[in-house]
């Protein structure tokens, strides 16, 4: 028996199970029939993975158009950042064995290279590398200015740079992917589980405070990311900052922290 709702004066008495005609149980859970589970103690419940399996929720609605857009929205973003992680990860293993830089950054002397053929294949690749980047880094249906074309040219590697400020600038690429596969990977999990999206931001915010520095960079060690956070805590409290709240900062590892 599928799960329905009833109202009004209709409406049985809360947790009532019934057995329908497949053989299943059903239990009143107050909104709607539910999928029935008996318990080791021989009392019912609501059979909440079989609920979840039908799209619905213990509030007896089915997962909201709206919230599924906004995982599919994410989706697309980190589908994007993904595509500029490698973008960027092929322009710098070329760029390790290729220098950019010096005389790439005055103008037309890079065009010039790439024409005569200096560089090998790597040159030409890595601009083309880079204009496909600064695509990629669009917001998902955003239709780029020149001015913001060019915006987003600078802020990946180019040729134009050197290997140094080009491995500065990709790590910033590699941290925004990171970020979003993750927070994707949080919201799709948060859906799944609780068929609602209501509450995810701020846990969100709690795990991403956990797991990231405040540069956006993933932290592996979650140990050291709570010490730190400790530490900051009792440095405000002893300093009088009242009341101590920690921010996303206070994560990151301080080489100078006292214990």
């Amino acid at each position: 028996m599928a799960a329905a709702s009833s109202s009004g004066a209709n409406a049985p008495p809360l947790g009532v199970v019934i057995k329908n005609d497949d053989g299943s149980n059903s239990i009143w859970n107050g909104k709607q029939w539910a999928p029935a589970t008996q318990r080791g103690d021989g009392s019912w419940g609501v059979d909440n993975a079989k609920l979840a399996s039908m799209g619905l929720n213990q509030s007896g609605g089915a997962i909201s158009p709206a919230d599924q857009k906004q995982v599919e929205a994410l989706r697309t973003a980190s589908d994007a950042t993904d595509q500029a992680a490698a973008l960027t990860s092929d322009f710098m293993t070329r760029n390790a064995r290729t220098s950019t830089g010096g005389i790439y950054a005055l103008p037309l002397i890079g065009s010039a290279a790439k024409a005569l053929g200096f560089g090998g294949d790597d040159l030409a690749q890595m601009d083309r590398d880079s204009t496909s980047l600064a695509t990629a880094l669009r917001a998902p249906g955003q239709r780029l200015t020149q001015m913001e074309f060019l915006q987003n040219l600078r802020s990946g590697p180019t040729i134009k740079n050197n290997f140094a400020n080009n491995r500065q600038a990709s790590q910033g690429v590699y941290n925004a992917n990171t970020l979003g596969q993750a927070k994707t990977a949080f919201y799709s999990s948060y859906l799944d589980a609780k068929r609602t999206l209501a509450g995810v931001e701020p846990a969100w915010q709690s795990w991403k405070a956990q797991h990231f520095n405040a540069d956006g960079s993933y932290s592996h060690d979650p140990i050291t990311h709570q010490q730190a956070a400790g530490g900051a805590l009792k440095g405000r409290s002893a300093s009088g900052a009242a009341p101590p709240v920690l921010k996303p900062s206070d994560y990151l590892q301080q080489d100078d922290e006292e214990d």
